[in-house]
């Protein structure tokens, strides 16, 4: 960029909720955050361009914009060029692209003008990661609930073992399966088990109040989940309160051996992390827990194994 201006600040932002997130760009083209803007601020240009869908340019900005030269000079800010373009594509705003610079009359018009192909360039590259990311996104979630499928679920347990491996923590994985979900779809229909699938990932969702609680659809009746940093105390209550609350949805079940409304079974595992641990031990642990649920203990209950 500097092969065609003067550049003392080059930043992106995009826009994120209700905000502007800026990405500050040096000469060597590393990216470090920078700031965030409210969407509500009207005063500020990057706001004022994304709203109007227009750019601002200034050569002189103590003389077109006098009372903003004066705040920012207030905070210790000298900037008198500058260029704000919206990042277009389609009609369709999806951030903002900034130069600045020290000097009064920095850019020339063959500078606005090579700055304005610029942001088209970045707008088409921006939406085309922003979709490439999004197919990646769908590709790693389950269809039906939009949960985490398996392979996804695998990859997360490679970076969550990492951590726990290096800070030294326990780590607790669950196999949840739905008692007799074949008697239920053959009385109810696959519509019907479709529906009851949505609503126990939804109370699943409720009971993992953490962020860094992850779930994951790990086969048609049986979900998995992996909780960081919990021991086997974190664990039980965690499997008491599915249990409980996914009895609580009182969704009919009358072919059921165990209850007259769905049920589930629990087989968990909790470990500390060991570099001889990895995901299929953790598994194959989880599901020998699930066997003796089932097979042992009547199901509608929970086995954990240390």
């Amino acid at each position: 960029l500097n092969k065609f201006f003067l550049v003392e600040e080059f930043a992106i932002g995009l826009i994120e909720d209700k905000n502007i997130k800026f990405s500050l760009i040096n000469i060597d083209g590393v990216i470090s955050n920078y700031e965030i803007i409210s969407i509500e601020n009207r005063k500020h240009f990057s706001v004022r361009t994304v709203v109007d869908k227009k750019e601002i340019i200034t050569n002189d900005l103590e003389v077109t914009h006098p009372e903003i030269y004066s705040e920012n000079r207030n905070n210790g800010v000298v900037v008198n060029s500058l260029i704000y373009f919206p990042l277009i594509f389609h009609e369709k705003v999806i951030g903002v692209i900034t130069i600045q610079n020290k000097e009064k009359n920095s850019f020339s018009d063959i500078n606005i003008e090579i700055f304005k192909l610029l942001s088209s360039f970045v707008a088409i590259s921006l939406n085309n990661a922003f979709q490439n990311k999004k197919l990646e996104e769908i590709a790693r979630r389950d269809s039906l609930t939009s949960i985490y499928n398996r392979r996804a679920f695998e990859d997360i347990f490679v970076i969550e073992y990492s951590r726990a491996l290096r800070n030294k923590e326990k780590l607790s994985l669950a196999i949840i399966d739905i008692d007799f979900f074949k008697e239920y779809n053959d009385t109810y229909g696959h519509l019907m088990g479709d529906e009851c699938i949505k609503e126990i990932v939804a109370c699943i969702r409720d009971v993992l109040k953490r962020k860094t609680d992850y779930l994951g659809r790990y086969g048609g009746d049986e979900f998995i989940i992996l909780l960081p940093d919990t021991d086997k105390e974190g664990m039980d209550y965690v499997a008491e309160n599915l249990l409980k609350e996914i009895r609580n949805l009182s969704i009919e079940h009358k072919n059921s051996a165990v209850a007259d409304v769905v049920t589930v079974s629990i087989g968990a595992v909790t470990k500390e992390m060991t570099d001889d641990l990895n995901y299929d031990n953790m598994i194959n642990l989880a599901d020998e827990a699930l066997y003796r649920c089932k097979k042992e203990l009547g199901r509608n209950t929970y086995y954990s194994c240390l």
